[in-house]
């Protein structure tokens, strides 16, 4: 595999003509570079900007994977210019998954970028991060347009299903979102400019049954943290699906949302029968602060006992909660055919994404045969660094 990439990482070069913008070294990135890093990030007005020391090291230090010693994994790789001036970077994340009964290990790409001058070079990066060893899997489920394009050069798939190319959602707050529409095309954004608008759109979602009420949420709770239950219903999920999941147990939840729950950005959301979990869903804000928009995400919905119905139930309470805290607009991405023909049912408008999001690649014939049709995959935004 390392002899392929090597060779399309070459073929790629000479097709760019790659020359010089003085001397780049690419090498394994450090925690020691974390400062660079951050500043590179910074510079590119990149989300992981947001995140404090403390939070970007726990990714690694504080990885379940890597706290348990079974594996030994590099953070990344940057590049690095003569004057140690870091100006590339991507991360590199491990996360168990699940399929057929086997634990695999896949390599996640984070915070993949590159200054403009040395563009070019992203293919050294993207070459170190597909030749490393010790991962089954190979996943960048935050692919902008440029990632894409590279990753399918370096023969990576899409995922076998349509829901990345399509964002759901319902408009809470309509003049609010409507300003934030404004201000994203560069256009005033005043009331005498969001009012009709938001009126039009309000009207027409309610002839179009949009503006959902309160359902189906007799048997929903909401509860502050990830205890034994969790625990218990991935041992129930796992062993059920010959379906491709990430490690969901309370352990993982709790390392993956550690911050989110420890700055009350997340909102859990559960029904039980019996005295054990069956059902649950999770919703993260998610703000585009240079657009004004306030917004909460379904990162994750996963079901035991067969009722992806109670879909409708999570939704409508999420619905109410954003209405309570002055949210704008809810939003899904991902998920399986069968939840997606559900979450229609209740009416969400629809757009279309500027690109493929998520693209895999293994080196295993066996996976990626099994990984070939939309059965295997129920991808949602706990997958990979797309909620971390």
């Amino acid at each position: 595999m390392k002899r392929d990439i090597a060779t399309i990482s070459k073929r790629l070069e000479d097709d760019l003509k790659i020359n010089g913008e003085g001397k780049i070294d690419s090498r394994e990135a450090s925690f020691d570079d974390l400062e660079g890093v951050i500043d590179l990030l910074n510079r590119n007005d990149m989300d992981f900007k947001n995140k404090d020391k403390d939070e970007w090291l726990h990714i690694w230090k504080e990885n379940p994977l890597i706290a348990d010693g079974r594996v030994s994994w590099p953070i990344g790789w940057v590049l690095e210019r003569d004057d140690k001036r870091i100006v590339g970077f991507v991360g590199n994340i491990p996360i168990l998954y699940r399929l057929k009964g086997k634990d695999l290990i896949a390599a996640s790409a984070t915070s993949w970028v590159v200054e403009a001058p040395y563009r070019n070079w992203s293919l050294s990066l993207v070459s170190s991060f597909l030749s490393q060893d010790g991962a089954d899997l190979y996943l960048d489920v935050t692919a902008n347009d440029a990632a894409e394009k590279i990753l399918l050069a370096f023969k990576a798939k899409k995922i076998p299903l349509d829901s990345y190319e399509t964002s759901l959602y319902w408009i809470i707050n309509y003049q609010k979102f409507v300003s934030s529409a404004l201000i994203k095309n560069g256009l005033p954004s005043g009331n005498l400019m969001t009012l009709p608008p938001s009126l039009a759109m309000w009207a027409i979602d309610k002839i179009a049954r949009r503006v959902v009420d309160m359902r189906d949420t007799d048997k929903i709770n909401m509860i502050s943290s990830f205890d034994e239950r969790f625990d218990a219903f991935w041992e129930a999920l796992k062993n059920r699906n010959n379906i491709l999941l990430c490690a969901r147990d309370s352990k993982w939840l709790d390392w993956h949302f550690k911050y989110a729950l420890k700055n009350k950005r997340i909102w859990i959301f559960v029904r039980e029968s019996g005295g054990r979990l069956t059902s649950y869903a999770i919703f993260l804000r998610q703000d585009n602060t240079k657009i004004g928009l306030k917004r909460v995400k379904l990162v994750d919905f996963q079901t035991i006992d067969d009722e992806p119905a109670a879909i409708s139930g999570f939704i409508s309470r999420a619905i109410s909660r954003c209405r309570e805290e002055g949210i704008y607009v809810l939003e899904s991405v991902g998920l399986n055919s069968r939840k997606i023909d559900l979450i229609k049912k209740i009416y969400p408008r629809e757009r279309r994404l500027s690109n493929w999001h998520f693209l895999y690649k293994t080196k295993d014939a066996s996976l990626a045969k099994d990984l070939e049709g939309p059965g295997a995959w129920d991808p949602t935004s706990f997958d990979g660094d797309a909620s971390l």
